[in-house]
């Protein structure tokens, strides 16, 4: 009989544990690794999501949401800056989802933006369009051309210039939502030194 209890408290004990909720497992892409924000959807992430609606109540929305885009441009396009705005450096802007900003190259050190159904964070990210820069006046002059600065020992040049924008991300060893700041590339200035 104390067999027949023992094999018993055995079958519940089993089926209980196979029962419980199993941790989504998550995979950062070989392609993301240490390379900042990320487009690819790591494996998991859908899972995941079941745990990040828990914590998206109607407080939270309230509490911590508003307008986080701010204008309409479609997700994936990428536009170029105004024709006028030319001679102080043309830029190109592209707005992607991103799903995981990568630390390093490790698995360990990556954040996971949130993006559902309840919150969208586009990324925008500028890069200078330095292809339809016109440099038959002067090599060291790609912008503010018509200041002849190169006749003062300057040149100028393109850039890249970066801001922080804080993100919504799930934190996946507290099973929490923070929110992280990251810098993201925002626009293209012109830059000027000295020639010599």
């Amino acid at each position: 009989m104390a067999t027949l209890q023992s094999l018993f408290a055995l079958m519940v004990l089993v089926t209980v544990c196979s029962a419980a909720p199993k941790k989504p497992t998550l995979k950062i892409p070989e392609e993301c690794k240490g390379k900042g924000f990320c487009s690819i959807k790591p494996e998991g992430y859908d899972e995941m999501q079941d745990e990040v609606k828990k914590l998206l109540n109607n407080q939270f929305i309230a509490q911590n949401f508003a307008d986080r885009i701010g204008d309409d441009v479609t997700m994936g396009t990428t536009e170029l800056s105004p024709e006028s705005d030319w001679h102080n450096c043309p830029s190109r802007k592209k707005r992607e989802q991103m799903y995981i900003f990568s630390h390093s190259n490790d698995t360990q050190s990556a954040d996971y933006i949130i993006q559902n159904d309840m919150i969208q964070q586009p990324v925008d990210i500028v890069s200078c369009a330095n292809d339809l820069i016109s440099t038959e006046n002067s090599e060291k002059e790609e912008c503010f051309q018509h200041f002849g600065l190169s006749s003062f020992n300057l040149k100028s040049k393109c850039e890249t210039s970066y801001t922080f924008r804080n993100y919504f991300v799930y934190d996946y060893n507290k099973k929490e939502i923070v929110i992280k700041s990251y810098e993201v590339p925002c626009c293209c200035t012109c830059k000027i030194s000295s020639s010599q």
